[in-house]
């Protein structure tokens, strides 16, 4: 009979072993995940700030691409105004040659009309 309650005593302690090594196995699992629960949350934070700063970046570059694209159109069309007052400085010269030209003739045919 002793052998039994000796056996019963020990087998009551090795239970109470056993469930108070699991509770508190059980807490340092449930902190750690609590712990690592607040860290997901924090790391969620800063990738919701993220995610709204390339938001605004997009929204800006989206802009900057419309000015962009005025600009460029703006310098095309300087660039065939300039072209274009290339074009009439040159017909000037030409006009302004014939009319040395002309002129050099006229006094010429005046000249020989004089002569004669």
């Amino acid at each position: 009979m002793e052998s039994i309650i000796v056996a019963v005593i020990t087998g009551g302690l090795a239970l109470i072993g056993t469930l108070v090594g699991t509770y508190a196995s059980n807490r340092k699992s449930a902190a750690l995940l609590a712990y690592r629960m607040e860290q997901l949350e924090k790391r969620m934070d800063e990738n919701k700030d993220l995610v709204d700063r390339v938001s605004k970046m997009e929204e800006r570059a989206k802009i900057q691409d419309g000015k962009i694209e005025d600009l460029e159109k703006r310098v095309n069309a300087l660039e065939a105004l300039v072209d274009r007052t290339y074009q009439l400085e040159k017909l000037t010269e030409l006009q302004e040659k014939d009319i040395t030209s002309l002129e050099e003739q006229m006094r010429g045919h005046s000249d020989l009309a004089k002569r004669t």
